[in-house]
This record gives structure tokens, sequence and C-alpha cells, in this order.
């Protein structure tokens, strides 16, 4: 038995150390590095080098910006809101600067310095707290002040603080003291709930996110995590070598792992298993003095007092559930569901397994906390996935998907699944041909197009009439039903009608926009205000609806500036038999550029040659790349445009092509 639990440990911590890569390394440029922070949409990395503070952008390596603040070492760096971050630290002598300051990100200014010099006892730390002024704490000796914009107040305590958490979820603090307590204090009725007596003096405190688990470090190098029933567990007991001296702790956003670091050494550990999944010595120099995981769960960045470098570790193999942190009180839609397998069109559907696993995607402009099927929690990835397995008993299976977002917001999508007995005369392998059209040339707060609709309309038709698309199978979101709602609507009429067998085309003609910071590309709904990018519909969103698209082959054509965006460089060579692997392509009327949407009432050079292929063709069948070369080229010759088509990475593409039939 002794070895058989050997071998599970060692078999666990392998799968773990394959699920945990460093991904890249950042360097300061303002010296080393002594603590970190993310930004609560994870956009932002912010790093403290001795006085400086520096903005990384989306796991840059390098920051974008930097600002200068007062102290001479920074011991606390936080986010208070997507925009601004609280800084303080320490003086030449070693003690805590009395005062704070809030900097402004989006002003590049300081918002806030809070004077603190008529405190006389020294100051321990300073950190935010949840109210709706957004407060912050300052520990002192037996006391911790609360300054919010609105008032100020004090707790005080029988015992010396020695650090502090706030619980959002409860609207309490967490307070470990000198005199081995751990204290619940609650916010609203400003008095103690509940105090936990230790065997030993607490050094460090973390809790996580949603406020269910907690763990903490003693002074005799004892490590603990407990549940919500308060009955602490040993991760680890004394080390008889000594060496574990927990500096800092951090939970994953889903409260499953427990980083800490001791000194030089890395640990992750498995909280529920209380294994210990990942033990490493820091290849650089010095304590290690910060460690973080980020708000969508994919990274933990780790840095120490002596280097002037961040590794983040990509944890994206522990399938850790991501979580946004501020709620949003203005929130009030709920997220909406979208069944991938099996397909539903009408909330009823039939098949002959005994077991499927129901697999989705739930879409919300927040963020999505959970997902259950008939009261059972689903696996939920960090971009919305979700799947569960599920039994069928012969006949009707009543299904209820219930999706809640960060803001607690819930939608609850009905479906019936009615499991019959196998038929082999009820298979079909023939494919059938759809196409999702979105054209936008009336907008709102944008300059008018002159031919997105028309060009559109051009396009369909030539499908209908010589390569055997049903009228039935086309779905058009034009002008005014094309706003970000109307848009994902349609993709998700088209993924609950495409099957595995049939081929598809996405056809996009509107305005388009690329964020040159973000590195990002827009398509622009009907009414999207200029500047309000949240109103916008990111590539890498529209990638994620595609993503669900299952079907054998997809052909994305957008006619916009910047769609170019869309892509990756593809090298690909020719395979034979194109038309039975599963394929995913796209065709843009120009790169990261302006292009043309031609003179009012002709069409776009773009749409020209594309619908002149079409037209013109007098093959049986073509791939998809001999329109692609063709396009790219005639459009090339007489504009200064610069197509580019190419098969679209991370959507399953396994080196097929669409194929263009004509119609017997």
């Amino acid at each position: 038995m002794r070895y058989f639990t050997t071998l599970l440990l060692s078999i666990i911590c392998f799968t773990s150390f394959s699920q945990i890569k460093k991904q890249q390394v950042v360097k300061s440029t303002n010296g080393k590095v002594t603590q970190l922070a993310f930004n609560p949409n994870g956009k932002n990395m912010a790093t403290a080098s001795s006085k400086n503070v520096s903005l990384y952008l989306n796991q840059a390596a390098k920051p974008y910006f930097s600002f200068k603040t007062k102290y001479n070492l920074i011991t606390d760096l936080h986010f208070i809101n997507p925009s601004n971050v609280l800084v303080s630290g320490y003086n030449i002598f070693g003690k805590h600067y009395k005062h704070y300051s809030i900097y402004d990100i989006e002003k590049r200014a300081f918002a806030l310095t809070k004077n603190l010099e008529y405190i006389e006892e020294d100051i321990t730390a300073i950190t935010p707290y949840r109210n709706e002024n957004f407060g912050v704490a300052v520990i002192v000796g037996q006391k911790i002040m609360l300054f919010s914009k609105s008032d100020s107040s004090t707790i005080a305590l029988e015992s010396t603080v020695v650090d502090l958490k706030y619980d959002e979820n409860s609207e309490s603090f967490w307070i470990i003291t000198a005199n081995k307590e751990l204290i619940n204090y609650d916010l609203n009725s400003n008095s103690i709930k509940k105090t936990i007596n230790l065997k030993e003096t607490p050094t460090s405190l973390v809790l996580s996110k949603n406020g269910e688990r907690i763990a903490l470090a003693d002074n005799k190098k004892n490590l603990y995590y407990t549940d919500k029933d308060l009955s602490f567990q040993p991760l680890k007991i004394n080390d008889k070598k000594g060496k574990k001296i927990y500096t800092n702790l951090s939970f994953s956003l889903d409260g499953k792992y427990l980083s800490t670091t001791n000194l030089f050494r890395l640990d992750l550990w498995q909280v529920e298993s209380k294994a210990n999944l990942y033990s490493k010595k820091r290849g650089e120099k010095g304590i290690l003095s910060s460690i973080k995981f980020d708000p969508s769960g994919q990274l933990l960045a780790v840095t120490g007092y002596a280097s002037r470098k961040v590794e983040l570790w990509n944890t994206s193999g522990l399938n850790i559930a991501p979580y946004i942190e501020f709620k949003d009180e203005s929130d009030k839609t709920p997220p909406q569901v979208v069944l991938t397998n099996p397909k539903v069109p009408k909330d009823k559907v039939s098949v002959t397994q005994e077991e499927i696993t129901l697999e989705g995607l739930v879409i919300d402009n927040i963020g999505v906390s959970e997902v259950k099927v008939n009261g059972q929690k689903a696996n939920l990835s960090a971009t919305g996935d979700f799947s569960i397995k599920m039994n069928l008993a012969i006949g009707e299976n009543r299904v209820a998907i219930e999706a809640t977002d960060v803001n607690k917001n819930t939608s609850v999508k009905r479906i019936t699944i009615i499991r019959k007995e196998f038929d082999l005369n009820s298979l079909s392998l023939e494919s059938q041909n759809h196409m999702l059209l979105i054209s936008i040339d009336k907008y709102t707060n944008w300059s008018p197009l002159n031919n997105a609709v028309s060009d559109g309309n051009k396009l369909t038709k030539i499908l209908e009439d010589k390569y055997g698309f049903d009228s039935s199978n086309v779905i058009e979101v034009k002008n005014e039903n094309a706003d970000r709602q109307g848009i994902i609507n349609g993709f998700k009429e088209l993924i609950s009608k495409a099957g595995p067998n049939d081929n598809v085309i996405i056809y996009y003609s509107g305005h388009g926009y690329f964020d040159a910071q973000l590195g990002e590309g827009y398509w622009i709904p009907v009414d999207a205000q200029k500047g309000q990018d949240g109103d916008y519909l990111p590539n890498s969103f529209m990638m994620q609806l595609m993503k669900k698209v299952n079907s054998k082959h997809i052909f994305l054509v957008a006619d916009a500036c910047f769609s170019g965006s869309l892509f990756n460089n593809s090298n690909r060579g020719y395979t034979d038999n194109v038309g039975s692997y599963k394929s995913r392509w796209g065709l843009a009327s120009g790169r990261l550029e302006y292009v043309s949407d031609g003179n009012s009432g002709e069409s776009s050079p773009f749409n020209k040659y594309l619908t002149e292929y079409l037209e013109k063709n007098d093959k049986e069948e073509f791939s998809v790349s001999e329109l692609v070369q063709f396009v790219k080229i005639n459009v090339a010759n007489v504009t200064k445009q610069a197509p580019v088509g190419n098969p679209l990475g991370g959507l399953g593409d396994e080196g097929g092509e669409f194929i263009f039939k004509l119609e017997d």
C-alpha cells in the first residue's frame, strides 16, 4: 500500500510538471523587482522595482509605461480597480512611510496621496479592501485604520495585527494576530463574528477569491488550509530539516491550488488531496518576494528581491476556472448558452448513445462564474467552454443548463434529449452548404459604406444559383439587425444548424478596426460608438464562436479594413484529397490597412474579383485555394490592397480545403 501511495503521488507530480511550464521571463528596466500585481481584468501586470512601478501589457516582455514614487522601497503594490494602483513602502531608514498613493493609469498621474503623519505608531502594512468606495486598510500595531472616500474608522484589537485579508463575499476581514488568533471581523455590524485559537503564532495569511478557503503559515514552519468549517488541515507538517519558512501564499483563482514560497523554493499544492505537486528551487538570485496567479487562471508570476526578472509560468494545463474580482452592479444581463454537442435546433434532439458528453459555450461580456447541468457543476474553461458527461435513459431526458456570471446574473436553457434505439438506416453522410452573411453599410455612428449589403447579396445569389446553397440554410444579418447581439445570434443559429459533414461560408462586409496597442482586430456592429471597444467584436471572440461550428469545412471571407489581423502566417503545402480533411480557411480583403468599398452602386474591388471567379467558373469543382489565389493577385494588381488568404490557426484545421462544386 505504501508503494502504491508513493507511485500515485509520483504520477500526480509528473502530470503536474507537464501541466506547469515556464512560458517566459519578463525583465525589469528599473532595477530589482520587489513586488508584482495583476490588473483584475488580466490585461496588465504591474511590478515594483525600488521606487518605480512598471506596467506590462498582455504578457509583453517589456513595460509600456513606468512611473516613479517617493518610496525608497515599495512594499505594498495593489490594483484597487482596473485603472488605479495603490502604492506604499519604506523610507531610507527601513520604516514604513506614513502615507500612501493611488495612481491613475489612464490619466498617468497620481489621483491621491493620503498623509498619515499624525499616526504615532509604526505602520506595518497598507492594503486595499472592497466597499462601495474602494477603501484602504492600514495596519498599525493593535489597530486597523480604515479609509474610504466618504469616511474613516478604526478597528481596535487586543493583540498586534500580523496580517489581514478582505472577504468581499461576506464583507468581513480575516485577521491573524501575534496572540495566536484567527479573527473574522464583520464590517456591517462592526464586530468580531468569530475567533479561532491557533497552536502557533501565524505569519502569513491568504484567502481564496470565493471566500471558501483560508491558508496560513506559522512561525514553527507549519502550513495549513481550511474550508468553511474552519477545521484546519496541514498541507505539510513541520519540516524536520527546518527549511520550510513560508513567506508568500497565493491561491489559484478557483481555490483548488495553493502556491507558496520558502526563501528560494517555489511549491505548488493541490489543496483537496494535500499533495505537493511541484517543488523547485528558483534558478534566479534572491529570496522569493512575491507570487501571484493572474485573473484568467492561465499564469503564475514569481519574482525575488535580488532579481530583475519575473518568471511567468503557464498553468493553463491545470484548468483553473477564471474569476473576475470586481463586480458591476449595473450589469443585469445574464449569460447566453450555446450548445455545440449535441446539436439542438429546436430545444429537442434524438440520439442513440447511452452516454453523451454535453458541450457548449457560455457568452458573457464580463465573465462566467459557473455552469450547472441538472444541478451538477460542469467543467468550465477560461474561454467559457463547458462540458459534462451524462447518462441517458431510453425515452425523454430533460436537461436544464444553468449559467451564472460573476455579477450573479443567471440564465437557464432547457432542452430535451430523446434516447432512441440505434437504427442503421437513420445514418446519413450527406453534406449540406450553409452560409452566415453579415453585411452593414448604414452605420449609426460610423461613416456609411457604399456596397457592403449589395456585395453580400450578390455573393449569396451566385452561391444559391450555381453552387447548391439552399436559401433555407442562408442566415442573413444586415444593417439594423447587425448589432452586437444580432451578430452573436447569427453565429448561434449557424452553430445549431451546421453538421459534422457540412460546408460553411461566413461572410462579413462592414467596418473593421485594429488596436495596435492591444494587437487586436475588431468587427464593428451597426450601432457601435467610436472609441468604445466594448461595443466592438474582437477577432479573438469571433474565432471562439467559429470554434463551436462543428462542420467539415469553414471558409471565412472578410471584406473590411484591417481584416488581415485575423490571420497567422502559414506556408502549408498541398495535400491530396483535400476535400476529405477538415479545413478552416479565411480570405480577407487586406492586411493591417484601409480597404476600398468601391464607388456607390458598384462593388468593392475585393468583392468584384471574388464574385467574378465564382460567376465565370465552369469547372465541375475547384478548391478554395484556387479562388484565394485569383482574388489575391487581381485585387493587388488594380489597388494598393494586399488581400491575405490562409488556413486559420487554432480552429481545428487538418490540412483540407473547402471544395466548391457546381450544382447538378
